[in-house]
Protein backbone atom coordinates (compact mmCIF):
# COMPACT_ATOMS: atom_id res chain seq x y z
CA UNK A 1 0.00 0.00 0.00
CA UNK A 2 1.57 3.26 -1.13
CA UNK A 3 0.80 6.84 0.29
CA UNK A 4 -0.25 7.83 -3.32
CA UNK A 5 -2.42 5.65 -3.68
CA UNK A 6 -4.59 6.66 -1.04
CA UNK A 7 -4.22 10.12 -2.04
CA UNK A 8 -5.44 9.31 -5.35
CA UNK A 9 -8.45 7.67 -3.59
CA UNK A 10 -9.34 10.26 -1.28
CA UNK A 11 -13.52 10.66 -1.03
CA UNK A 12 -13.62 7.08 -1.94
CA UNK A 13 -14.97 4.62 0.26
CA UNK A 14 -12.36 2.03 1.07
CA UNK A 15 -12.25 -1.55 3.12
CA UNK A 16 -9.44 -1.54 5.46
CA UNK A 17 -8.24 -5.02 7.47
CA UNK A 18 -5.13 -4.43 9.96
CA UNK A 19 -2.85 -6.80 11.09
CA UNK A 20 -3.46 -5.65 14.49
CA UNK A 21 -6.30 -3.73 16.71
CA UNK A 22 -5.88 -0.33 16.68
CA UNK A 23 -7.42 2.08 19.51
CA UNK A 24 -9.29 5.14 17.37
CA UNK A 25 -10.32 6.80 19.81
CA UNK A 26 -13.62 4.80 20.70
CA UNK A 27 -12.19 2.88 23.23
CA UNK A 28 -12.60 -0.42 21.00
CA UNK A 29 -9.32 -1.90 19.11
CA UNK A 30 -10.33 -3.18 15.90
CA UNK A 31 -9.10 -4.72 12.49
CA UNK A 32 -11.62 -3.96 9.97
CA UNK A 33 -12.78 -0.50 9.13
CA UNK A 34 -15.18 0.60 6.51
CA UNK A 35 -15.20 4.69 5.76
CA UNK A 36 -14.06 7.44 3.36
CA UNK A 37 -10.72 8.37 2.75
CA UNK A 38 -10.62 11.45 4.31
CA UNK A 39 -6.49 12.50 3.70
CA UNK A 40 -3.77 10.28 3.55
CA UNK A 41 -0.52 11.26 5.44
CA UNK A 42 3.11 10.50 5.63
CA UNK A 43 2.41 7.53 8.20
CA UNK A 44 -1.35 7.21 8.36
CA UNK A 45 -4.47 7.47 6.70
CA UNK A 46 -7.90 9.58 7.80
CA UNK A 47 -10.94 7.80 7.43
CA UNK A 48 -14.53 8.41 8.46
CA UNK A 49 -16.53 5.80 9.65
CA UNK A 50 -19.81 5.35 10.66
CA UNK A 51 -20.31 5.06 14.64
CA UNK A 52 -23.46 5.05 16.81
CA UNK A 53 -23.26 8.51 17.53
CA UNK A 54 -22.92 9.67 14.18
CA UNK A 55 -19.18 9.79 12.25
CA UNK A 56 -16.30 9.74 13.48
CA UNK A 57 -12.93 10.50 11.98
CA UNK A 58 -10.05 7.75 12.46
CA UNK A 59 -6.28 7.41 11.81
CA UNK A 60 -4.93 4.02 10.44
CA UNK A 61 -1.26 3.93 10.51
CA UNK A 62 0.02 2.50 7.63
CA UNK A 63 2.52 0.16 8.97
CA UNK A 64 -0.89 -1.99 10.52
CA UNK A 65 -2.66 -1.84 7.77
CA UNK A 66 -2.97 -5.69 6.13
CA UNK A 67 -5.08 -4.92 3.55
CA UNK A 68 -6.84 -2.08 1.42
CA UNK A 69 -9.77 -2.30 -1.30
CA UNK A 70 -11.49 0.25 -2.57
CA UNK A 71 -15.22 -0.18 -2.44
CA UNK A 72 -17.13 -0.20 -5.75
CA UNK A 73 -19.38 2.68 -6.07
CA UNK A 74 -20.55 4.47 -9.36
CA UNK A 75 -18.66 7.72 -8.00
CA UNK A 76 -15.53 5.48 -8.09
CA UNK A 77 -16.21 4.10 -11.51
CA UNK A 78 -17.18 7.61 -12.63
CA UNK A 79 -13.49 8.75 -11.19
CA UNK A 80 -11.96 6.56 -13.12
CA UNK A 81 -12.99 7.01 -16.42
CA UNK A 82 -12.81 10.75 -15.98
CA UNK A 83 -9.19 9.81 -14.76
CA UNK A 84 -8.25 7.14 -17.78
CA UNK A 85 -9.57 10.15 -20.40
CA UNK A 86 -7.86 12.58 -19.27
CA UNK A 87 -5.11 10.44 -19.57
CA UNK A 88 -5.79 9.83 -23.25
CA UNK A 89 -6.23 13.51 -24.21
CA UNK A 90 -3.18 15.19 -22.85
CA UNK A 91 -0.03 15.68 -24.79
CA UNK A 92 2.35 14.22 -22.58
CA UNK A 93 4.23 11.22 -23.04
CA UNK A 94 3.07 8.09 -21.42
CA UNK A 95 5.88 5.42 -21.14
CA UNK A 96 3.43 3.56 -19.13
CA UNK A 97 0.25 2.55 -19.42
CA UNK A 98 -2.59 4.16 -16.80
CA UNK A 99 -2.80 1.87 -13.35
CA UNK A 100 -6.65 1.28 -12.71
CA UNK A 101 -7.21 3.32 -9.04
CA UNK A 102 -8.21 0.01 -7.11
CA UNK A 103 -4.40 -1.11 -7.66
CA UNK A 104 -3.99 -0.97 -3.83
CA UNK A 105 -2.69 -3.85 -3.29
CA UNK A 106 -0.46 -5.49 -6.39
CA UNK A 107 2.65 -4.06 -5.33
CA UNK A 108 2.49 -6.41 -2.14
CA UNK A 109 4.52 -3.82 -0.28
CA UNK A 110 3.62 -2.00 2.84
CA UNK A 111 4.20 1.81 3.11
CA UNK A 112 7.14 2.27 4.87
CA UNK A 113 9.23 -0.30 2.29
CA UNK A 114 11.46 1.52 0.01
CA UNK A 115 11.66 0.55 -3.31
Amino acid sequence: MRVVDFMRAQGHVARIELARPVDTGTGEGRRRYRGTIIAALDEAVDLEIDAPGGALNVRLPYDAMDEARLVLSDALLAAEQDRLKALRQSTASDDEPAQPLNDMNDNNTNAGDSA
